[in-house]
């Protein structure tokens, strides 16, 4: 009796680690002169070069011009009739406003004719848009695809991988799939860059298919940044099945005046059990374009991937570890709407200035300052006595007074005071004797106090 009980529990722990790998019914790159797919309008949707998830190319539609138009992307048959899971996704980019309609349907192959047309259902998806139960996706889907700006470009750090989990809709059947944008009411959409699409691929299986979790842990660096590195990603890496993740690779290519400079893979370090995952992407110079990518996958076969990239902007008139980075409005004396008084008001023998400067405007993943820099156009002869700098970070994004506020009892730090003699047509730069941190997604807000006890023209 006990061999008999020693050996089913061998034959139970044998079987719960045994995983069938998933089968790819079918994929498209777009990396081919010709691919699988079909377009209406024909011409609506055209592969291009200016952006990839992977390889060279994608496919690219732009948003109609006249209301209630399509333009329909379709897939050909797939045959998931042997298989009770299946697992759908893709890469994309959806520059597309939330006044059009951006929808990914499906029908199946009833009888060898296709059935009606039906959108997924949010119950299938397993990605991270914050809106596609509600509305499918548009540029309000990720932060990363600004929503508040229908002119910008996109760039190849703006990708992100869709994954649906179709077993409730398409199992033991054949099924194809379409992408739509139908131009909504709203005139003026359309300048919107349109929808992007690369890396589709179809899994089917008899075992459950659950793609791993990747995901970057913030802060990371992603749009514009300061400073020219190097950059440590963090990420979350983690197995959604019984078998083990397979150690990532950061995977990153640097590209510099349309050139490139660096294309590497990192093996990443876990820091955390074994689903957090650090790599440092090296120093590059000033005007480099990074792009990087996390490729998860476990034993079984089962992968998923997150994508991001940045520029170096880094201020070429500033100097030290961190670089500079240049806020707020025109340069002093080149605008006739400039605010001589901000962020440095030194009028009259006592008074004070506050300026805030946004999120949006600060780079992304800057977390000290260690200084600022005036640039200074009036005629001034002396020294500035009794002087100081105080400086908060705020998630304010505009001021509720104008009132004067006291920078102390606000929670502001000093992080400077002092005296200095401003030099004319040249930046003015200032060192913090108190750095101060600055929350990721936080505004900058400065109170200048005057206490010179003499009147300045400044």
């Amino acid at each position: 009796m006990k061999r008999l009980i020693l050996l089913m529990l061998t034959l139970v722990f044998t079987a719960s680690v045994v995983h069938a790998q998933a089968t790819l019914v079918g994929s498209e790159g777009f990396e081919n002169s010709t691919h699988s797919f079909t377009s209406t309008p024909g011409t609506a949707w055209t592969m291009t070069n200016s952006f990839a998830c992977s390889g060279t190319k994608s496919i690219w539609a732009a948003v109609p011009n006249l209301t209630g138009d399509s333009v329909v992307l379709v897939t050909p048959v797939y045959d998931c009739s042997n298989y009770a899971y299946v697992s759908m996704r893709f890469n994309h980019i959806c520059k597309v406003s939330t006044m059009d309609q951006v929808q990914v349907q499906y029908r199946l192959n009833v009888v060898g004719v296709g059935g009606q047309w039906q959108d997924i259902p949010a119950t299938a998806y397993e990605g991270s848009a914050t809106n596609y139960a509600t509305t499918g996706f548009n540029v309000a889907s990720y932060a990363v695809w600004n929503a508040n700006d229908s002119l910008v470009l996109p760039t190849n750090a703006w990708w992100k991988e869709e994954i649906f989990d179709l077993s409730n809709q398409v199992s033991y059947d054949q099924v194809q799939f379409r992408f739509v944008i139908r131009k909504g009411n709203t005139t003026g959409t359309q300048i919107n860059y349109g929808w992007l699409i690369d890396q589709f691929e179809l899994y089917a299986s008899n075992t459950e298919i659950k793609m791993p979790v990747v995901e970057f842990i913030a802060p990371f660096v992603s749009d514009t940044v300061s400073s020219t590195g190097p950059y440590v990603i963090t990420a979350k890496v983690a197995t959604r099945t019984s078998a083990p993740i397979v150690a990532p690779y950061l995977k990153y290519t640097a590209t510099l005046n349309n050139a490139v400079v660096a294309n590497d893979s990192i093996l990443m370090t876990a820091t955390a059990g074994d689903s957090i995952w650090t790599a440092a992407i090296p120093k590059f110079l000033q005007n480099t374009i990074v792009n990087y990518r996390i490729d998860g996958k476990d034993t079984a076969g089962n992968s998923s991937s997150a994508i991001s990239g940045y520029v170096i902007i880094r201020y070429t008139g500033g100097g030290g570890g961190y670089g500079w980075s240049l806020l707020g409005d025109t340069l002093a004396g080149t605008s006739t709407f400039d605010n001589y008084y901000a962020p440095y008001n030194g009028y009259y023998d006592y008074s004070w200035s506050r300026m805030l400067y946004k999120s949006t405007e600060l780079p992304a993943g800057a977390n000290k300052i260690t200084g600022v820099a005036f640039y200074v156009v009036d005629d001034y002869n002396g020294t500035i006595l009794n002087q100081s700098l105080y400086v908060q970070s705020v998630p304010d994004v505009v001021f509720t007074s104008n009132n004067y506020v006291n920078p102390v009892t606000n929670g502001a730090t000093l992080a400077w005071s002092g005296s200095f003699t401003p030099t004319v047509g040249a930046w003015n730069y200032i060192n913090f004797t108190t750095p101060v941190n600055l929350t990721i997604g936080n505004s900058l807000l400065l109170f200048w106090e005057n206490r010179d006890g003499s009147y300045t023209d400044e």
